[in-house]
């Protein structure tokens, strides 16, 4: 068998060519710290070829942790302990590296299509998710950022409140945006204009880390943000009945934290200004809902419980795909 002979110096030689885009694209001083401080890692020894993450703040290594889930259930006091340990910044992680190829990110086209009738048969799903930035469960910013000019050289277009203290536009809007409904993407995509529209500039907004996309033209690099992303209907109604929610004192929608990547696709209008977005749903969809398909009915149900999705009405029996 032909094996790589140093498969460690290989995938962080690798992983240093994406920092360094990451690097040269950076536009927010906060954000290119945290990159700066990764690539020393990887060259210093202190970020080895591993199967943990590990946890960047204010340009400096703080943690590590074992599974994504891991720094996601304790967020706001783990940011919180960070700040008063480190000061203000952003939280950046650098994802393990040694970890199996049939689990690296992916931006590709799927398989899961539906019979539809418009021009062929075989058109694909598209669903409709919300999205809402939360700069809190990604930064902390000090009351007074007199001092930290060099972290946030943007200073004097923050807003502020009466206290002085920095607005970094912790709960932007919520808004929906429709995707293909796609298996074969890891995470979320959006459009940079998407990006801007959740006043998720990159002049002042950092990422939390950078990644390379296996896709079907090849491998792509792309910007990663954590915002919260929950499943809509089509008219972007939540799917969870807040009056009958099959568990009452949990959050009335289905979703969480997700890392969403920038599309690297730009978004596009056709000549009659009707938008042609490239927008993907990633496994969102299929991991917060229960999920069901029948061959021939060209509807795919998606709902908070089982007997949301289920029936004989949903579900019929003898059924077969025909022409």
């Amino acid at each position: 068998m032909n094996r790589e002979p140093a498969p460690a110096a290989t995938a962080i030689k690798a992983r240093l060519e994406v920092l360094q885009w990451g690097l040269d694209t950076s536009k927010f001083e906060g954000e290119a710290a945290n990159i700066r401080c990764v690539m020393k890692g990887y060259m210093s020894g202190a970020i080895t070829y591993s199967t943990h993450y590990t946890l960047i703040w204010a340009g400096r290594i703080v943690d590590t942790a074992s599974h994504y889930n891991e720094f996601i259930r304790d967020r706001s006091a783990r940011l919180d302990r960070y700040f008063r340990i480190y000061g203000p910044g952003w939280l950046f992680y650098e994802s393990p590296l040694k970890a199996h190829p049939s689990i690296k990110p992916k931006m590709g086209a799927s398989v899961a299509l539906t019979r539809t009738h418009t021009f062929h048969a075989l058109e694909g799903y598209y669903v409709t998710q919300g999205f809402w930035k939360q700069a809190n469960y990604v930064s902390r910013m000090s009351p007074h950022i007199r001092g930290y000019t060099d972290l946030v050289p943007e200073d004097r277009y923050f807003a502020r409140d009466s206290a002085g203290k920095v607005d970094c536009g912790s709960a932007g809007p919520k808004l929906a945006f429709k995707s293909m409904l796609d298996s074969g993407a890891t995470y979320p995509t959006l459009h940079q204009e998407d990006l801007m529209n959740l006043e998720v500039d990159p002049a002042w907004y950092a990422a939390q880390t950078v990644q390379s996309f296996d896709a079907a033209n090849g491998p792509v690099t792309s910007r990663i943000y954590e915002l919260y992303v929950c499943v809509l209907d089509h008219n972007g109604k939540q799917l969870v009945d807040p009056n009958d929610a099959v568990w009452p004192f949990a959050h009335k929608y289905l979703g969480s934290l997700c890392p969403v990547a920038q599309s690297p696709q730009p978004l596009q209008f056709d000549e009659n200004g009707i938008e042609n977005s490239f927008r993907l749903s990633g496994m969102m969809p299929f991991v917060a809902c229960y999920v069901s398909s029948t061959p021939g009915r060209n509807t795919l149900f998606l709902g908070e419980d089982r007997n949301d999705v289920l029936g004989s009405h949903r579900m019929p029996g003898q059924k077969k795909m025909g022409y």
